[in-house]
Protein backbone atom coordinates (compact mmCIF):
# COMPACT_ATOMS: atom_id res chain seq x y z
CA UNK A 1 0.00 0.00 0.00
CA UNK A 2 1.33 3.38 -0.65
CA UNK A 3 2.07 5.38 2.60
CA UNK A 4 0.02 9.08 2.62
CA UNK A 5 3.47 10.89 1.74
CA UNK A 6 3.82 9.11 -1.69
CA UNK A 7 0.05 9.47 -2.61
CA UNK A 8 0.52 13.61 -1.73
CA UNK A 9 3.43 13.65 -3.87
CA UNK A 10 1.86 11.81 -6.72
CA UNK A 11 -1.16 14.07 -6.43
CA UNK A 12 0.73 17.32 -6.53
CA UNK A 13 2.68 16.16 -9.47
CA UNK A 14 -0.03 15.16 -11.63
CA UNK A 15 -1.37 18.64 -10.52
CA UNK A 16 1.22 20.34 -11.47
CA UNK A 17 1.28 18.87 -14.71
CA UNK A 18 -1.94 19.28 -15.59
CA UNK A 19 -1.55 22.92 -14.46
CA UNK A 20 1.74 23.33 -17.01
CA UNK A 21 -0.48 21.29 -20.31
CA UNK A 22 -3.78 22.65 -19.73
CA UNK A 23 -3.09 26.43 -19.43
CA UNK A 24 -2.33 28.65 -22.34
CA UNK A 25 0.73 30.96 -22.08
CA UNK A 26 0.37 34.38 -21.58
CA UNK A 27 2.74 37.29 -22.73
CA UNK A 28 3.17 39.80 -20.04
CA UNK A 29 3.34 43.73 -21.14
CA UNK A 30 7.03 44.75 -20.44
CA UNK A 31 7.60 47.96 -18.67
CA UNK A 32 10.34 50.08 -17.89
CA UNK A 33 10.23 53.65 -15.58
CA UNK A 34 12.78 56.43 -14.54
CA UNK A 35 13.44 57.27 -11.50
CA UNK A 36 13.15 53.86 -9.92
CA UNK A 37 12.12 56.43 -6.81
CA UNK A 38 11.29 59.94 -5.95
CA UNK A 39 11.86 62.33 -2.65
CA UNK A 40 10.49 65.89 -3.04
CA UNK A 41 10.49 68.67 -0.32
CA UNK A 42 7.78 71.06 -0.39
CA UNK A 43 6.04 73.92 1.57
CA UNK A 44 2.28 73.42 2.80
CA UNK A 45 0.16 74.88 0.01
CA UNK A 46 3.56 74.87 -1.97
CA UNK A 47 3.96 72.72 -5.15
CA UNK A 48 6.57 70.98 -7.28
CA UNK A 49 6.57 69.26 -10.46
CA UNK A 50 8.45 65.51 -11.34
CA UNK A 51 8.31 63.66 -14.05
CA UNK A 52 8.77 59.80 -14.61
CA UNK A 53 9.84 58.05 -17.96
CA UNK A 54 7.71 55.27 -18.99
CA UNK A 55 9.40 53.08 -21.76
CA UNK A 56 7.33 50.14 -23.10
CA UNK A 57 10.14 47.32 -23.64
CA UNK A 58 7.31 44.86 -24.77
CA UNK A 59 7.18 44.34 -28.97
CA UNK A 60 3.54 45.14 -29.23
CA UNK A 61 1.65 48.63 -28.25
CA UNK A 62 0.64 49.04 -25.21
CA UNK A 63 -1.91 50.78 -23.01
CA UNK A 64 -0.38 53.01 -19.69
CA UNK A 65 -2.38 54.17 -16.65
CA UNK A 66 -0.24 56.07 -14.04
CA UNK A 67 -1.91 56.93 -10.38
CA UNK A 68 -1.62 57.06 -7.15
CA UNK A 69 -1.93 54.14 -4.77
CA UNK A 70 -2.88 55.60 -1.33
CA UNK A 71 -6.44 57.38 -2.53
CA UNK A 72 -5.79 59.53 0.63
CA UNK A 73 -2.88 61.36 -0.82
CA UNK A 74 -4.06 61.27 -4.25
CA UNK A 75 -5.97 64.84 -3.78
CA UNK A 76 -2.18 65.75 -3.50
CA UNK A 77 -1.15 64.69 -7.01
CA UNK A 78 -2.28 65.52 -10.81
CA UNK A 79 -1.11 63.56 -13.03
CA UNK A 80 -0.25 63.80 -16.89
CA UNK A 81 -1.29 62.38 -18.87
CA UNK A 82 -3.22 59.43 -17.29
CA UNK A 83 -3.39 57.09 -19.72
CA UNK A 84 -1.27 56.58 -23.28
CA UNK A 85 -0.69 54.53 -25.48
CA UNK A 86 2.81 53.50 -26.38
CA UNK A 87 4.32 51.41 -29.22
CA UNK A 88 7.11 48.92 -28.71
CA UNK A 89 10.62 51.13 -27.95
CA UNK A 90 9.08 54.46 -27.52
CA UNK A 91 8.81 56.02 -24.29
CA UNK A 92 6.27 59.04 -22.29
CA UNK A 93 7.23 61.52 -20.01
CA UNK A 94 4.34 61.23 -17.34
CA UNK A 95 4.53 65.29 -15.06
CA UNK A 96 3.65 64.75 -11.80
CA UNK A 97 2.50 67.76 -9.86
CA UNK A 98 2.41 67.46 -6.06
CA UNK A 99 0.63 70.00 -4.09
CA UNK A 100 -0.01 68.92 -0.08
CA UNK A 101 -2.83 70.72 1.68
CA UNK A 102 -1.83 73.45 4.03
CA UNK A 103 -2.58 71.64 7.39
CA UNK A 104 -0.01 68.94 6.04
CA UNK A 105 3.50 68.98 7.95
CA UNK A 106 6.00 65.90 8.07
CA UNK A 107 7.28 62.93 6.03
CA UNK A 108 4.33 61.13 4.14
CA UNK A 109 4.82 57.89 1.62
CA UNK A 110 3.06 56.36 -1.25
CA UNK A 111 3.38 54.91 -4.86
CA UNK A 112 2.66 56.16 -8.29
CA UNK A 113 1.17 53.41 -10.16
CA UNK A 114 1.90 52.59 -13.78
CA UNK A 115 0.34 49.72 -15.62
CA UNK A 116 0.92 48.65 -19.32
CA UNK A 117 -1.76 46.57 -20.54
CA UNK A 118 -2.06 44.69 -23.70
CA UNK A 119 -3.63 46.62 -26.58
CA UNK A 120 -6.22 44.59 -27.89
CA UNK A 121 -6.54 41.72 -25.16
CA UNK A 122 -10.18 40.90 -24.02
CA UNK A 123 -8.73 39.64 -20.80
CA UNK A 124 -6.77 43.13 -20.20
CA UNK A 125 -3.10 41.45 -19.54
CA UNK A 126 -0.90 43.34 -18.33
CA UNK A 127 1.50 44.49 -15.27
CA UNK A 128 2.73 47.35 -14.25
CA UNK A 129 5.40 49.44 -11.33
CA UNK A 130 5.46 50.81 -8.36
CA UNK A 131 7.38 53.93 -7.90
CA UNK A 132 7.95 54.72 -4.37
CA UNK A 133 7.36 58.73 -3.60
CA UNK A 134 8.06 59.90 -0.09
CA UNK A 135 6.98 63.35 0.17
CA UNK A 136 8.64 65.82 3.06
CA UNK A 137 6.26 68.52 3.60
CA UNK A 138 8.58 71.41 5.38
CA UNK A 139 7.24 73.60 8.56
CA UNK A 140 6.56 77.01 6.86
CA UNK A 141 9.54 79.25 6.09
CA UNK A 142 12.07 76.64 5.73
CA UNK A 143 13.16 75.76 2.17
CA UNK A 144 15.30 73.29 0.70
CA UNK A 145 17.82 70.71 2.87
CA UNK A 146 17.92 73.42 6.01
CA UNK A 147 14.99 72.15 7.40
CA UNK A 148 16.40 68.42 8.19
CA UNK A 149 19.47 69.98 9.93
CA UNK A 150 17.46 73.08 11.46
CA UNK A 151 16.90 71.40 15.42
CA UNK A 152 13.35 71.61 16.73
CA UNK A 153 11.04 74.14 16.07
CA UNK A 154 13.07 76.49 15.19
CA UNK A 155 12.26 78.71 11.79
CA UNK A 156 13.81 80.08 8.93
CA UNK A 157 13.37 83.84 10.37
CA UNK A 158 14.81 82.54 13.41
CA UNK A 159 17.92 81.25 11.86
CA UNK A 160 18.71 84.58 10.12
CA UNK A 161 18.18 86.35 13.53
CA UNK A 162 20.98 83.80 15.10
CA UNK A 163 23.32 84.33 11.94
CA UNK A 164 22.70 88.54 12.08
CA UNK A 165 23.41 88.46 16.06
CA UNK A 166 26.88 86.49 15.20
CA UNK A 167 27.84 88.56 12.16
CA UNK A 168 26.72 92.28 13.20
CA UNK A 169 29.51 91.83 15.89
CA UNK A 170 32.22 90.64 14.05
CA UNK A 171 31.38 93.05 10.90
CA UNK A 172 31.85 96.31 13.59
CA UNK A 173 35.31 94.83 14.98
CA UNK A 174 36.80 94.18 11.69
CA UNK A 175 35.32 97.68 10.56
CA UNK A 176 37.20 99.25 13.70
CA UNK A 177 40.17 97.22 13.26
CA UNK A 178 40.82 98.24 9.27
CA UNK A 179 39.97 102.02 10.89
CA UNK A 180 42.57 101.80 13.58
CA UNK A 181 45.61 100.96 11.26
CA UNK A 182 44.59 103.54 8.79
CA UNK A 183 44.77 106.65 12.03
CA UNK A 184 47.87 104.37 12.54
CA UNK A 185 49.85 104.82 9.55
Amino acid sequence: MFSRAVFIVIVSFFSGLAMVLCTSPVQAAGIGVAPHKMEVEVLPSGSVSRSIKVINDSEEDLIYRAYIEKEDLSEWFSISPQEFTLGPGRYQEVKLGISPDGKASGEYKTDVCIVGLVHNSELRIGCGVKVPVIIHVLPAGLQGRIAVSLPGNLSFASLLVIIGFIAAPSVVVLYYKKRRKKIDA
